[in-house]
């Protein structure tokens, strides 16, 4: 029997309410992370503070990581690795009003990836409170301060189970997928890199490798092999229809104070048709969010299912019957 690989995730949500109005980001994401992240170092950093500010201002080979709130959360799991896979996900409702009003009220999800991460939600949390009570910092350059109240609903964990593709055979005809925050993906291919404008389903799946360290070290070789597979039947299917509309706005690092336009889509895909298999990573990949700056919230979606295309599907059928497609199928493609 195939192994079905699993993600337990601890998902958080509390509520932001505006005490002190002020201009806002639509994407509030990366400000959020960067206030909490400055919080939270400041807390349970054992670093010298004159060592912060240099040798560590990364926690990437730190000796004192093992335990830290800030270093297994906001920096990633792993040490061994300068760009982990970021076992958190701040992901504020999108898009944010433009100016924060007094009793303005913004919802806030946080994703816990694995419980060395989840171990650290309550610390994270009062990060985010005293972050917000502080007159000199809040959010944006108004310093927008909030209260932090309970969610829709309290704290639980998820387990995300990814099972072997070929597993579950079928086809649907169409799905949608529908962004819930901006989507920036890049590509070096045909020329410099640049922003991918309107995805496929091999762009969307691909960054499932950028999340393999998010599972156990033992289930990293099976998640390649399965990644692999997932990319065979994602060549299958097509955008049939779309609604992406670029979005961006400027951001600034709390390290370093450095300004910059950031650009990225918003909007819907309709892919189809796509294997019934392919679906709980699809899923899971809008749950955790992938491309650029994920753990800020950005990348993240939700999948419909829909009606397709009798016609199209036929299409689908002759274009794999030519010898030179070069694709492996075992599953029965949707009958017409």
């Amino acid at each position: 029997m195939a192994q079905t690989l699993r993600l337990k995730i601890l998902e958080t949500q509390r509520t932001l309410v505006i005490a002190r109005g002020g201009r806002l980001q639509p994407w509030l994401g990366p400000a959020l992370r960067g206030l909490a992240g400055g919080r939270l170092k400041a807390q349970v950093c054992r670093q010298p503070v004159r060592l912060q500010l240099t040798q560590w201002r990364y926690c990437h080979g730190c000796p004192l990581r093992r335990g830290c709130a800030y270093g297994e959360t906001i920096e990633g799991g792993d040490a061994a690795k300068a760009d982990p896979a970021r076992p958190i996900v701040i992901a504020p409702l999108y898009p944010c009003p433009e100016f924060g009003q007094l009793g303005d009220r913004i919802p806030v999800t946080v994703r816990f990836i694995g419980p060395m991460a989840a171990a650290h939600a309550d610390v994270f949390w009062e990060a985010v409170r005293r972050g917000g009570a502080d007159p000199g910092l809040g959010l944006g350059e108004d310093h927008v301060l909030f209260d932090v109240l309970p969610g829709e609903h309290a704290d639980r964990w998820q387990v995300v189970e990814l099972p072997d593709p070929d597993t579950q055979t079928g086809w649907l005809p169409a799905v949608r997928v529908v962004l819930t925050s901006p989507l920036i993906l890049h590509s070096r291919k045909n020329g410099p890199r640049h922003l991918i404008h309107q995805p496929t389903l091999t762009d969307l799946l691909q960054r499932w490798e950028n999340l393999v360290g998010l599972f156990e070290p033992t289930s990293v070789w099976l998640a390649h092999q399965r990644i692999a597979r997932l990319l065979q039947l994602a060549a299958i299917t097509e955008i049939l229809d779309a609604a992406l509309e670029p979005v961006g706005q400027v951001r600034r690092s709390q390290r370093s104070g450095e300004r910059w336009h950031e650009e990225g889509i918003f909007g819907w895909l309709k892919l189809g048709p796509i294997a019934c298999g392919v679906l709980p990573w699809l899923e899971a990949a809008g749950q955790l969010h992938i491309g650029t700056h994920r753990s800020g919230g950005a990348g993240g979606w939700r999948v419909v299912a829909e009606t397709g295309n009798a016609p199209r599907q036929r299409q689908f059928q002759r274009r794999l019957a030519q010898p030179s497609t070069n694709i492996l199928v075992s599953q029965p493609l949707p009958s017409e």
